[in-house]
């Protein structure tokens, strides 16, 4: 799944084929913005790390029945019931929610204040 990017699943066999994917691996999560505040524009991004725990198959079925997972990248929602396959993570949790609310912060306030 090197350079693979997983968007939302299209089906549950596609949820099936992601999940089985990710199961025992680390993978990449990332997380961009882009924003126009006073005529000021900023953008940035971030990058986080997920470890996801060996998954049975029966794991997957019950969560693909859960429906949680189909609209969300990578068909998991790390702040749902998905949150049970992640055995560790490195970097910002919010980037794998789907928002780097720290570094659009940080990107906000060097836009806004340190260049005025």
């Amino acid at each position: 799944y090197k350079g693979k990017i997983l968007g939302k699943p299209k089906n549950r066999l596609d949820a099936e084929e992601m999940l089985s994917l990710l199961s025992g691996k680390w993978h990449e999560v990332y997380s961009g913005f882009f924003f126009t505040v006073s005529g000021k524009t900023g953008e940035g991004f971030s990058k986080t790390y997920v470890k996801f725990k060996d998954l049975r198959k029966s794991e997957i079925i019950e969560y693909i029945e859960t429906g949680e997972l189909m609209d969300k990248a990578g068909a998991y929602a790390i702040q749902g019931k998905g949150s049970v396959f992640i055995e560790k993570i490195e970097g910002c949790y919010f980037t794998v929610v789907g928002f780097p609310v720290v570094k659009f912060i940080k990107r906000l306030k060097e836009v806004l204040i340190e260049n005025p």
